[in-house]
């Protein structure tokens, strides 16, 4: 059963602090035939103070996994020689050792051991071993590697503003990992190390990010051909709340409107409405502060006399805005303030819409003649697709295959197929899976970001 996150990482931080395990695994992974990462250390003088330190986010690559590992998890037994019993009978497992019961603060286990296997191979038929036998519920393993890592490595006692300048021997170490990490993977890790004075007492590490496995977020601008147009737009207008009654007007012709599939809506942007004054006088704050406390209908308000102003939040559903902010400025001007203007919250008109019958160019003169008896400026872009089998990522100078060969975008609705456009493309993904989502694609330009997401 898989974990949050969270969950997971808490964990991770968890039984690495519990040094007879991590010495267990160590243990146990130089005797399966690993190679011993850490250098010879001198024995520690007995009147040096230990010190600990950490070193995050280091670099490292996965040189080996060891078939050793930590495994977290819930179980209502009554002691752990009943719940050892169990794993010792899995198949792969070959030694449980150090075994015992905890309570993280999130309850999200309370029993941890280390697993040795007989290879690394098996630990995958292991785990499903274990939830087919109700071993453990809410399980997770976390397998020994080793690991490169850089020729020096800086690291710090935040709490007492100390640092330790450290170079490895053999400029590796052992560091826990997540079930999916491979030989050759580039890890992103945090090594605790014990020192006294300049001796390094001991040292072990906890995977933070593995770079060829976890999401990556890419941002990629190239050239892309257009395959194909696709009859839905997206549009999007800014305004202010004040026009809301004629943006609903805007919104309920295209509705009624057979020849399109509308899903255009009015969206606030903004919540508060600023009121200037020509000049305050302070001497009346409290008056102005006991009348906004008192009067019906606002969400919230607060004072900036400071800077001769007062904003107010008018709840969405109000359909009434502007008459109720009219009759809100009269009652401020009987208490002793000029109004200078009013600043309405920001609305956008936005959604796509699809085409039932009728062209393209229909559609585009429709908008502009909404616009111009709105006074709106209406952005429109056309969803297109393009025909690939992978994105190449500039940031990391890899290609990602994409599964499906294609992906769709927001261009100019000028375009024609067989075009090419110059597109911004959000990708989601990784070197070992490919794209995994992508958020946005839209045409280049400060004039053609896209109004909404269509990409699902």
């Amino acid at each position: 059963m898989a974990m949050s996150k969270q969950q997971l990482w808490s964990i991770v931080v968890l039984v690495v602090m519990v040094g007879s395990l991590f010495a267990a695994i160590t243990y146990d992974s130089k005797n399966q035939g690993g190679q011993s990462p850490g250098p010879s250390v001198p024995p520690a003088q007995q009147n040096t103070t230990q010190i600990s330190y950490a070193a995050k986010q280091v670099p490292a690559k996965v040189i080996q996994i060891f078939p050793t590992a930590i495994l977290v998890g819930t179980t209502g037994a009554q002691n752990v020689s009943e719940v050892e019993a169990k794993l010792l009978k899995v198949p792969g497992i070959t030694g449980v050792a150090g075994s015992e019961f905890f309570d993280p603060k999130d309850h999200s286990a309370n029993f941890r051991t280390s697993v040795r296997f007989s290879s690394p191979e098996k630990m995958k038929g292991a785990l499903d071993a274990i939830d087919g036998g109700k071993i453990l519920s809410n399980y997770s393993l976390f397998p020994t590697a080793l690991v490169s890592i850089p020729k020096t490595i800086e690291f710090k006692n935040e709490d007492a503003g100390l640092t330790q300048s450290y170079s490895p021997a053999s400029q590796q170490a052992q560091v826990v990992v997540t079930i999916d990490t491979r030989k050759g993977d580039a890890l992103q890790v945090t090594l605790n190390a014990e020192f006294q004075g300049q001796r390094l007492v001991g040292m072990s590490g906890t995977i933070e990010q593995n770079l060829d496995s976890s999401p990556q977020f890419s941002t990629v601008d190239g050239t892309f051909k257009i395959a194909a147009l696709e009859g839905t737009f997206s549009a999007e207008a800014r305004s202010s709340l004040a026009k809301s009654e004629k943006l609903a007007a805007v919104i309920s012709d295209f509705k009624a409107n057979p020849d399109y599939n509308s899903g255009l809506e009015l969206v606030r942007k903004s919540q508060e409405t600023k009121i200037f004054f020509s000049s305050a006088d302070p001497s009346l704050a409290p008056d102005l502060n006991l009348f906004f406390a008192g009067y019906k209908g606002l969400s919230s308000f607060e004072m900036h006399l400071g800077q001769n102003y007062v904003s107010v939040t008018v709840p969405a559903d109000r359909n009434d805005y502007s008459g109720f902010v009219r009759m809100l400025g009269i009652a401020i001007g009987e208490r002793g303030f000029k109004i200078k203007s009013i600043e309405d919250p920001a609305v956008s008109l936005e959604g796509s819409v699809g085409l039932l019958g009728g062209a393209r160019e229909k559609l585009l003169s429709d908008f502009k003649s909404a616009g111009a008896a709105n006074d709106l400026n209406f952005m429109v872009l056309q969803k297109i697709r393009v025909d690939t089998n992978s994105i190449f990522v500039p940031d990391q100078n890899v290609n990602y295959g994409l599964s499906g060969g294609s992906f769709n975008a927001l261009v100019s609705p000028t375009h024609s197929a067989g075009d090419e456009v110059n597109l911004t493309v959000v990708v989601v993904g990784n070197t070992r899976v490919g794209v995994m989502q992508i958020l946005d694609a839209h045409e280049r330009g400060p004039d053609s970001a896209p109004a909404i997401n269509l990409f699902g």
